[in-house]
């Protein structure tokens, strides 16, 4: 992981040439293809990484800058020991449909080992604490892309309101 985050700090440092923005936005129609959202809300998303500055287009946040620094303070937050510090009800989803469908499959194990493991630990963590609710929903985590309305009515009968 740490080398293709160096790979892509040497790759995205910099201006962004006319290519690479284009290669970019193809990669992010393909990935909207494959999983099956639409190609407006991807590209959307993607656009408002970046940033034009004296007629050049640079991403944001910065690959070496504040991107490192997202990455690095996410590896540090520890969750389950955050959720077991919450007294307030606490409702947590688990997407079990995986949406990286573009990765190698190596990935794909990675990813369904730490499901998991991630599962196992809800588990304990919810047999520990009642205020602690775990639900597994059958979506990827871009469950709000693909059908908004259908998962948030979902959500809302969960937590008791109006669908």
């Amino acid at each position: 992981m740490e080398a293709r985050l160096t790979r892509s700090e040497e790759e995205f440092a910099g201006p962004l040439q006319p290519a690479q923005v284009d290669d970019l936005l193809a990669r992010q129609r393909a990935l909207a293809a494959k999983a099956g959202v639409a190609e407006d809300i991807i590209l959307d998303s993607f656009r408002r990484s970046l940033r034009q500055e004296n007629e050049e287009t640079w991403l944001r946040p910065d690959p070496s800058g504040l991107a490192r620094e997202i990455i690095a303070a996410c590896k540090r937050l520890d969750l389950l020991d955050l959720y077991a510090r919450v007294h307030c009800p606490l409702l947590i989803f688990i997407a079990t449909t995986p949406f990286w469908v573009t990765s190698p499959p190596w990935v794909q194990e990675v990813i369904a080992a730490y499901r998991t493991g991630l599962t196992r630990d809800l588990a304990r963590l919810a047999d520990k604490h009642p205020n602690v609710c775990i639900t597994s929903i059958d979506a990827s985590h871009a469950l709000y892309s693909r059908a908004p309305a259908g998962h948030r009515g979902r959500h809302h009968r969960l937590l008791g309101g109006p669908t």
